[in-house]
């Protein structure tokens, strides 16, 4: 199998192939980007590329997965302890979800772009497999966190469900604000701020639960 080839390589060479291929992806999409310029951007021979990999599809597929491997690790976390509660397991995750941003500005930028054109054959299968797999592991994580404490009548999934459309949100405007900063220890102190004033209004609503009668 080619890819065998490409993972005995060592890590330093098998980074740089990797780079000028996310560089090429992002500058013209999968179906203008060129083989050609991705083995001169990494500066090996365009046959040792396929030695690698059989086909553009394979490389991009690969390149993909890498990085949603590096997400499922360090964003998810399957094996640490079950949070206290949705608030603060879904809090987490966003403020994961950034600082990896800042580390990975130009692979959240071509996920960006898979999501965008999720019409495309290539970009649509990828999309299924990744849903499936996220769904998965938002599950099992679902499982452990405590729900005892919802209200009568409220499911978890109900719950986990609107809590993730506010956060979202919220998390696609904390985006916006990081474009072009570095993400520091005062920016991120901020954005807990910002997450634990937006779960304070999800957990105890808008309205005055004694409104206030004119007189």
């Amino acid at each position: 199998m080619a890819l065998s080839h490409f993972l005995k390589l060592n890590p330093e060479k098998q980074a740089d192939i990797l780079q000028a291929a996310l560089d090429e992806f992002i500058d013209y999409g999968y179906d203008l980007a060129s083989t050609n310029r991705i083995v001169e951007r990494a500066r090996i021979a365009k046959g040792t590329l396929f030695k690698y990999f059989s086909s553009k599809e394979e490389l991009f597929v690969y390149l993909c997965d890498s990085f949603l491997d590096v997400v499922k690790t360090e964003v998810y976390r399957e094996d640490e302890k079950a949070p206290e509660g949705l608030f603060e397991f879904l809090k987490n995750i966003s403020m994961r979800k950034m600082a990896l941003k800042s580390r990975y500005p130009k692979e959240f930028a071509l996920m960006t772009q898979i999501v965008s054109h999720s019409n495309h054959p290539v970009y649509r299968n990828l999309l299924k497999d990744y849903t499936t797999q996220g769904m998965k592991i938002y599950e099992q994580i679902i499982r452990k966190v405590n729900t005892s404490n919802l209200r009568p009548g409220v499911t978890p999934e109900e719950a986990f469900r609107l809590v993730g459309w506010v956060l979202k949100g919220l998390e696609d405007y904390i985006f916006q604000q990081l474009d072009g900063k570095e993400y520091s220890e005062e920016f991120e102190k901020e954005m807990y701020d910002e997450f634990d004033r937006a779960c304070e209004l999800l957990k105890y609503g808008l309205y005055n639960p004694q409104p206030v009668v004119a007189l």
